[in-house]
C-alpha cells in the first residue's frame, strides 16, 4: 500500500464570518451547504458538494459528495451520510462530539462499501470584546472490502477578528 502523507498549512484572510464545524452540531432547523471545484495543470478535475442539517439539539445529519475526472478520462469519487452526536453536554466552551458515517467509494465501475469515524474538539474563548474559536477535528474513513483507510487531522484557528483563518490539516492514505 502506498502511504502518503500531506500535511498542508494555510492562512487566509476571509471577508464573510466563518461557519462553525466539527464539534459544534447546527441548530435545530438549520442547515449548511458547500459546493467546491478544483481544476489542475494536470487537467484533473475535482468537485465536493458538502451538506449539514440540525435535526436536533443534539443530533446533526449531513452528506459529502466528490468526484474527480483524471487527465486520462478515469471517473472515481466517495458518497458518504453521517450523524454527529455530542459526547456530553455542550453548555460551556469547550464542545467535544463524535461522527459516524457508512458511504461508498469508486473508480470507474468498481465500488466499494466505507465506513467513516470521527471525533471533534472545539473551543470558544474571548479576548476583551472580540470572539474566537479553534476545533481539532480527526476522522478515519474506512474501506469495508480492502481495509485501506484514510485518517485525516484537522486543526483550525479562528482569529478574534473573524478575520484570520489557520488550518493545518494532516492526512494519511
Amino acid at each position: 500500500m502506498n502511504i502518503l502523507l500531506i500535511v498542508a498549512f494555510s492562512v487566509s484572510v476571509s471577508l464573510a464570518t466563518p461557519a462553525f464545524s466539527g464539534a459544534w452540531l447546527r441548530e435545530k432547523g438549520t442547515g449548511f451547504s458547500s459546493v467546491s471545484a478544483s481544476a489542475e495543470i494536470a487537467q484533473n478535475i475535482t468537485q465536493t458538494i458538502y451538506l449539514e442539517y440540525g435535526v436536533r439539539e443534539d443530533l446533526t445529519l449531513g452528506a459529502e459528495v466528490g468526484s474527480t475526472l483524471s487527465a486520462n478520462g478515469t471517473q472515481s469519487g466517495s458518497a458518504t451520510v453521517f450523524l454527529r452526536r455530542p459526547i456530553r453536554a455542550n453548555d460551556g466552551p469547550t464542545v467535544w462530539s463524535y461522527e459516524l458515517g457508512i458511504g461508498a467509494g469508486w473508480t470507474g465501475y468498481a465500488i466499494s462499501p466505507s465506513l467513516k469515524t470521527g471525533l471533534s474538539w472545539g473551543r470558544g474563548y474571548k479576548i476583551n470584546q472580540m470572539n474566537g474559536w479553534m476545533a481539532v477535528d480527526a476522522s478515519v474513513l474506512l474501506d469495508v472490502y480492502s481495509a485501506d483507510y484514510s485518517a485525516k487531522i484537522d486543526a483550525t484557528f479562528i482569529g478574534p477578528f473573524d478575520k484570520t483563518i489557520i488550518d493545518i490539516v494532516a492526512m494519511h492514505h
